[in-house]
């Protein structure tokens, strides 16, 4: 007695490659597109955070030092540039 597993509609032949054709339309997806706003985003794949001090509820409590969180500071990179001045003779003049 053979057993039968399923139905047979949902047995795919092994000669033909499954048809994945119009599952998605390119409009649905998140890549491409005219407008650049309307992409997905995709986060980096590191942890943020995972690695540092202070993740545990011990290390929460215990603290850090004033020195290992300056060490941790990273450098502004805008940090003293100045915006750029117009010279429209509007901007110029102050009542």
């Amino acid at each position: 007695m053979s057993e039968s597993w399923g139905d047979e509609v949902y047995r795919p032949d092994g000669d033909e490659p499954p048809d994945f054709e119009g599952l998605l339309d390119p409009e649905d997806t998140l890549v491409g597109g005219e407008n650049p706003l309307e992409e997905g985003y995709v986060p980096r794949g590191r942890p943020l955070g995972a690695l540092r001090d202070g993740v545990t509820v011990g290390e929460g409590r215990s603290g850090e030092s004033l020195d290992a969180r300056l060490a941790q500071e990273r450098p502004d990179p805008t940090l003293g540039e100045l915006p750029e001045e117009s010279e429209d003779e509007e901007d110029a003049e102050v009542p």
